[in-house]
């Protein structure tokens, strides 16, 4: 199999799609958007690393009216994307990696020719795209590994864990309120590079199995508010 072009509309993901080695699970429910507020839409920096000629863009997301207005929401685990399951091995996740595992050797000509035959599958036409040099190349891999597989298979959680050296400080506000919508203040928390937290704790089941396990180092984020809550 190879990669196959991204369509601008329609499923991508189906049985004679030969880019996908691998699909499964289904969840019979999902979350969807009429209920919900900000805090389940795609986040807009995300979206904004997408050009209109992208047509990851058109395929990958929807947009809908939700309770704030007009927001996007991940396709990804819709039967309108796929017929086979929302977790995947694809073939264009194998370009990514050698793409990137070739900048990092310093063969920038073989990584740009992997992310060149990935991207023309992805935009309507070469013109559309542009690689860049080679001081720029992997941080573009990167930045396009993240464009390709978000919602997959909690890819970025993976990736941001192992680039340590530039993992980024990462910060999600919640609001709270009320069951009649009254807001009450924000709560953010924060992950930091480096941040002990970057490593997810043992399963409880698998400690209570082994006692001799010993959990990973982690501390209790506490949440920065905006106001002083009371409910």
């Amino acid at each position: 199999g190879d990669l196959s072009r991204v369509p601008s509309s329609g499923l991508f993901a189906t049985l004679e799609n030969p880019e996908i080695f691998y699909a499964g699970m289904f969840y019979n429910g999902t979350i969807t958007h009429e209920g919900f507020d900000a805090g389940w839409q795609v986040a807009p920096e995300l979206l904004e690393l997408y050009s209109d000629r992208d047509l990851r863009k058109e395929c990958f997301f929807q947009k809908v009216k939700g309770k704030i207005g007009n927001v996007y929401y991940s396709n990804k685990g819709e039967r309108s994307y796929s017929e086979v399951g929302k977790c995947f091995m694809r073939k264009a996740e194998v370009y990514l990696n050698r793409a990137e595992a070739y900048a990092r050797l310093n063969m920038m000509d073989e990584a740009a020719a992997d992310m060149e035959a990935l991207l023309n599958t992805r935009y309507s036409r070469a013109s559309d795209f542009n690689i860049p040099a080679d001081a720029e190349l992997l941080n573009f891999i990167l930045m396009e590994r993240r464009k390709e597989l978000c919602f997959e298979e909690h890819h970025r959680w993976f990736d941001l864990r192992r680039m340590r050296e530039n993992a980024p400080e990462i910060t999600h506000s919640f609001t709270l309120t009320d069951e009649a919508g009254t807001v009450y203040g924000t709560q953010r928390y924060t992950l930091f590079p480096a941040d002990l937290n970057y490593t997810l704790p043992i399963p409880l089941q698998e400690r209570d199995n082994n006692p001799l396990i010993e959990n990973n180092e982690r501390y209790e984020k506490l949440p920065e508010t905006d106001d002083e809550i009371i409910i």
